[in-house]
Parts: structure tokens; C-alpha cells; sequence
């Protein structure tokens, strides 16, 4: 379903780049035909009167082992806004029955993948909008903090017929309101872009084979909701607070001096987004990255590298821009990236990688151009590494920040700072 608007005149709540899928699948590996049910499609329409128009979507997976079959009908509210009601229906047909995979972060038959227009902006220069979620549950409100890491307060939301979860702080905000008897297990992208409702069915971790004649049913409604409305729920909302996060490093808009992570920060703003470790030589026997909170340029903290001969690893922020709550870029502007860098054993560098908005491949890091700056050796003290870019035109819409260590020793990185100037 794409271009759905919930009045007259509003921009729409779903677009093409993201539709609204009629059809049940998997979370994993969803595109691969067995794993989703939009083989063999067919769109149907109902019964239409002045204030409702109904639809049937139905389709299988590539081997016709399971169905799918899903009722639209579309209302027309008192208020003059839109609802859409949904009645889903997963059978399995096939002898063999359906495989199904586990998935740790939500349930596995997922019934509705919501994006809403906006919430996601992959290159276009354009600003995140959506910048608050929350989930409403027997009248308690709860706000997901907008961070991006997969952690305990965005995974296996259960949800009962009643429920709601909601994007907020826009004029027209949408929700999605659980009408099932069955628990559903709700899951949020670590970017907070989409939300994810499924069932559970798979056990212990482990695959399950779902026979001929499984049979699941979900029902949900998708409507919006004013500001104000919308800002009744931020009055009363509680911030969850995710737990296993005291050791990540949060981003801030300044110098980097690491003292910051996710269990000190406040997790009512907007542009929490962390540095994240990465091992790309040797494996994690022989690399790791932490945050030291012993050693620092100014201070006790910083960010390590440890690894041993053969090893290479590198910290990463990646979320500079506006997809992330940042401003556009401007055509023609120099980056810089400085750091204070220390070694004991193995050499240490940082580097700048950015995407344009006119190129392809946002999505693959490894193609983005990399500016990297003096490799360094600092065996005592803190040497300041610098890296700065040329005029940049057109305009990136990815800025990432890169801080590498290699070979058998100990690399720090403290006070790291990025800048764009003319």
C-alpha cells in the first residue's frame, strides 16, 4: 500500500519507496520468495459504499506451501480522516509445511512492517522527521528512547488487542492500533525508522517446521493522530531505559572526550547515536575495542584499540547527516576530523568517508570516498592527527568518522572532533 493519506489534502503517510506490504513473511532474509507470501499477487476489490471502500490481497510463496491472505477495508471517519482496518490470514497448504527461522529482536510471522513517509531519509538532503516513539499499553505510555542500538527497551514489545504504537511530534502522526486476541511481539529498527509486528512461534532459538493446516490470524487498524493529540501522550509517556548500553559511547555535537555513554545520557533527546566497534583484520580473538576508563588526553576515558599481530580494527560513527537528525550539508564546504592519538605498539590513523547525494551505494560503507589522515606511532604522550577534505560539491548526505588501529599493541583515541567549514 502506497500514498495512503488519512485526510484530504495531507501528505501521506506512506510512500512508494516503503509500502505498507499486504502479505505475511519473514523478518530475516524477507525478500527471498519462500520466506514471503507475494508470489502469484492478486488485488481484489470489495464491497465500496460512500464511507468505505474494502479490498482483498492475497498471494504464496513461490512454492504455493503457504497463503496469505489479506482484507483491507478503508473507512471514512466522523472527524473526516481515514482508518484502515486489516484482517490477515497466514495457511499453510504444503506437505512439507512452512520453515520458519527464529528471530531474537521480535516475533517471526510478521503481519505488518510499518515505514511512514519521512521517517527515513535515504539521500534525498531531506530532514528525519518522526522524532519521538512511543507505545501505549493499558493506558501507559512509553517512549522509546532514539538511539541507534539494537537494545532490550526496542525488542519483543508484547502487544494486546488495545494496544497502540505511534510515530510523534509531527501535524499528522500515525498509529497503529493491535486488534488481535493473540499477543503480538512488536520490534523497533535500531535507526528508528520502522516497527515490526509479528507473532512468535519460534522456541528456544530454534527453526521450526509449521505443518499443513497452521493456521494464523491478526487483525490491526492504522489511523493518525493531530499534534495534540499526539502531545497528550508526550505529557504523560515515561522513557524506557535500556539496559546493557553503560558502555557505549554516545555522539555528541563538540569534542569527543568518552566520558559520555548511554547509561549517563539523556535519553529524552533526538540525535542519540553511538560510535560502534569494528573488526576488520583477525577476528575478535585478536581485536577489541572498549571504552578505556583509565587513560585519557585530558581526562580518565578514552577510546581503545587492543589487538594482536595480524589484527586491525577501527571505531566508528556513522550517523552524520540528515537522515540522522542533523542539518543538510552545504555544497563546497571542507570536513575536518582531529583527534589526540596514542600508541603502544601498532600504528593508529583516523579518516573521514562521506557518500554524495548525486552517487549511488548509500547503502554499502565500502564504497563511500575515504580522506585518512598521518598514520601515526606515538609511543609517549598524545600526538594530534588531523584530516581534512577538499571543497565537497555536490553535497554529502553521509559524513562517517573513522579512528583505526593495526598490528600487535594498544591504540587511544580522546578528544576527537568533527568540523565542517568554508
Amino acid at each position: 500500500m502506497t500514498f495512503f493519506r488519512t485526510r484530504v489534502g495531507q501528505p501521506p503517510l506512506l510512500g512508494s519507496t516503503f509500502p505498507l506490504a499486504l502479505y505475511w513473511q519473514q523478518y530475516a532474509d524477507h525478500e527471498h520468495p519462500e520466506r514471503n507470501m507475494s508470489s502469484m499477487a492478486t488485488v481484489t476489490a470489495g464491497t465500496t459504499t460512500a464511507r468505505s471502500v474494502a479490498v482483498v490481497c492475497t498471494g504464496t510463496t513461490a512454492s504455493g506451501v503457504a497463503t496469505s491472505t489479506y482484507h483491507l477495508n478503508v473507512t471514512a471517519e466522523d472527524d473526516g480522516r481515514y482508518e484502515v482496518h486489516v484482517e490477515a490470514e497466514l495457511h499453510v497448504t504444503g506437505a512439507a509445511g512452512w520453515r520458519v527461522t527464529p528471530n531474537p529482536h521480535h516475533g517471526e510471522l510478521e503481519f505488518c512492517d510499518l515505514w511512514v513517509e519521512g521517517s527515513f531519509v535515504p539521500g534525498d538532503g531531506g530532514t528525519k522527521r518522526y522524532q519521538r516513539h512511543a507505545v501505549r499499553r493499558a493506558g501507559d505510555v512509553v517512549l522509546i528512547p532514539h538511539h541507534h542500538c539494537e537494545s532490550d527497551d526496542k525488542h519483543n514489545i508484547l502487544m494486546h488487542a488495545g494496544d497502540e504504537a505511534a510515530w510523534l511530534t509531527e501535524d499528522d502522526n500515525p498509529v497503529v492500533r493491535i486488534e488481535s486476541s493473540s499477543g503480538v511481539a512488536a520490534g523497533i529498527c535500531a535507526y528508528m525508522w520502522d516497527m515490526h509486528f509479528a507473532y512468535t512461534v519460534c522456541q528456544g532459538g530454534e527453526p521450526v517446521t509449521l505443518p499443513r493446516g497452521f493456521i494464523a490470524r491478526a487483525r490491526f487498524s492504522l489511523r493518525s493522530m493531530p499534534r495534540n493529540e499526539a502531545d497528550l501522550w508526550l505529557r504523560v509517556a515515561r522513557t524506557a531505559r535500556p539496559g546493557g548500553l553503560a558502555d557505549v559511547p554516545v555522539h555528541v555535537r563538540g569534542v569527543h572526550t568518552f566520558t559520555d555513554t548511554f547509561a549517563s545520557a539523556d535519553l529524552t533527546r533526538t540525535d542519540l547515536w553511538p560510535w560502534a566497534f569494528e573488526v576488520l583484520e583477525g577476528g575478535r580473538t585478536l581485536v577489541e575495542g572498549k571504552i578505556d576508563r583509565e587513560v585519557g588526553f585530558d581526562d580518565s576515558a578514552s577510546l581503545k584499540i587492543g589487538a594482536s599481530a595480524g589484527g586491525r580494527g577501527r571505531w566508528v560513527l556513522t550517523t552524520i547527516g540528515p537522515a540522522f537528525s542533523g542539518p543538510p550539508f552545504i555544497p563546497g564546504r571542507h570536513y575536518r576530523l582531529s583527534a589526540r592519538v596514542r600508541t603502544r605498539g601498532g600504528t593508529a590513523t583516523v579518516a573521514l568517508a562521506l557518500h554524495r547525494s548525486d552517487a549511488p551505494g548509500v547503502y554499502d560503507p565500502s564504497g563511500y570516498e575515504e580522506f585518512t589522515g598521518q598514520t601515526r606511532s606515538v609511543e609517549n604522550g598524545w600526538a594530534l592527527v588531523v584530516v581534512e577534505t577538499p571543497p565537497i560539491a555536490p553535497a554529502p548526505d553521509r559524513v562517517h568518522c573513522r579512528l583505526y588501529h593495526a598490528g600487535e599493541g594498544i591504540g587511544w583515541f580522546d578528544n576527537v572532533l568533527f568540523e565542517e567549514y568554508d
